[in-house]
């Protein structure tokens, strides 16, 4: 039951990333999402198998980074935004700013008239980022208007650029939930705005936790793990060929060893092992290379008894088809 929107998409016509299928008038390729989609349904088993997955976890990178303001589809209005420190000290402040001389855009349709910051475009997303991203343990607030359009606001934190900011999105999902998108936790909760109206926004933002308040009322209180697990796993057992079927992903930029026990099956014979992996975690395909980021299929030559010893690849999938004995 696994979609993709849009699943074809022209370069001339192209209005997000990723789609799967990347097509003009005599040519085509797959996204390296497109090839994550095949591996996991051209290796599906009929049986999900109980798995306990033992990883080190990775540190999460310290709390620290700019704030922002964004939109997706929607016209929107900010002002009063004013940034305080740990001791009281104003970082910014908005008070007679006439430019935005010093923000970072990414895209959208951005200017200051009267003190107020407004994004006027229907693009999604579009967002401008201010401050030092070693700013840390700060207060921001302002005030938010929808003017008009399908969503809220979108405020910005803890952020180091314009392509993958934290966020706390206010009146997402086509105007019906808020979240905190900060990585590696996202929180949801059901709320909408109302167009033409100012609503006064409080983010806190500390060492272990960001707190979030919309017309003073505390809306997310959320704590930050000190760190994410390194390898995440699926397994399953496909009757009619006797195989096991594992499915692992390394999401870090950091290849890691690890070893599949599959306690309770029996011995195995043979097996193999598909790969995608790229050490670049931006790298796409194009009409150029095709092939650049795309599944490499191996023999695995260490099968024995109930275990695979395995170093798996940087920012990879891969999936280990194992034969039992008959």
């Amino acid at each position: 039951m696994c979609s993709y929107a849009p699943l074809f998409v022209n370069p001339g016509w192209q209005s997000w990333n990723p789609n799967a299928i990347v097509f003009d008038s005599a040519h085509a390729y797959g996204t390296p999402s497109y090839h994550v989609q095949a591996l996991f349904g051209n290796n599906k088993p009929d049986v999900i198998l109980p798995v306990e997955m033992q990883s080190m976890e990775e540190p999460l990178s310290p709390i620290s980074g700019s704030i922002g303001l964004g939109s997706y589809s929607t016209q929107v209005e900010y002002k009063d935004i004013k940034v305080t420190g740990s001791k009281g000290e104003i970082l910014f402040n908005s008070k007679g700013m006439k430019t935005l001389e010093g923000w970072k855009k990414n895209r959208g349709a951005w200017a200051v008239s009267d003190g107020v910051i407004k994004q006027v475009s229907n693009d999604t997303p579009t967002c401008i980022l201010l401050g030092d991203k070693a700013w840390n343990n700060y207060t921001l607030t302002l005030k938010a208007r929808k003017d008009s359009g399908a969503e809220g606001f979108q405020i910005l934190f803890d952020t180091k650029n314009t392509e993958s900011p934290n966020m706390w999105n206010i009146g997402g999902w086509q105007n019906t939930k808020n979240s905190v998108e900060w990585d590696p936790v996202t929180e949801y909760k059901q709320c909408s705005v109302e167009a033409g109206r100012w609503y006064d926004v409080k983010i806190e933002v500390s060492d272990k936790a960001v707190k979030c308040y919309l017309d003073g009322q505390l809306l997310h209180d959320v704590a930050r793990p000190t760190g994410r697990q390194v390898l995440h796993t699926v397994a399953g057992y496909k009757q009619d060929t006797k195989e096991v079927i594992v499915k692992v992903v390394n999401g870090t930029p950091t290849p890691r060893t690890g070893t599949v026990t599959l306690a309770g099956s029996k011995s195995f014979v043979s097996g193999k092992a598909i790969v995608l992996a790229n050490s670049d975690p931006d790298a796409e395909n194009t009409f150029a290379e095709p092939q650049k980021v795309a599944p490499k299929e191996e023999k695995l030559e260490k099968v024995s008894d109930n275990k695979v010893e395995r170093t798996f690849p940087a920012n990879s999938v891969t999936v280990l088809r194992l034969q039992e004995k008959k």
